[in-house]
């Protein structure tokens, strides 16, 4: 996930993409947990959208885990959200 700066209480989108160590999409569901809020989604072709609604001004991490699959080991990683008045 790449570091991005959005308005307080806007929504908007957070893109997750996974590949496979061979380069292929990933397949499987992904946690992203951001504050008190966790949500899970399937990935799309090694894809996955996750909305992010009502964050305040200040500095958020957003951390991503791919639960992995049957040939797939999971893995997980952290984005830096900035929230500007």
């Amino acid at each position: 996930m790449a570091p991005t700066t959005v308005k307080p209480s806007k929504p908007w989108s957070a893109l997750i993409a996974v590949t496979t160590e061979s380069g292929l999409p990933a397949t499987g569901k992904v946690t992203v947990t951001y504050g008190s809020t966790t949500t899970t989604v399937t990935l799309v072709l090694g894809v996955a959208i996750v909305p992010v609604n009502g964050l305040k001004a200040g500095t958020y991490t957003l951390t991503s885990s791919y639960q992995g699959n049957a040939t797939t080991e999971g893995s997980s990683a952290n984005a830096q959200v900035v929230v500007k008045k």
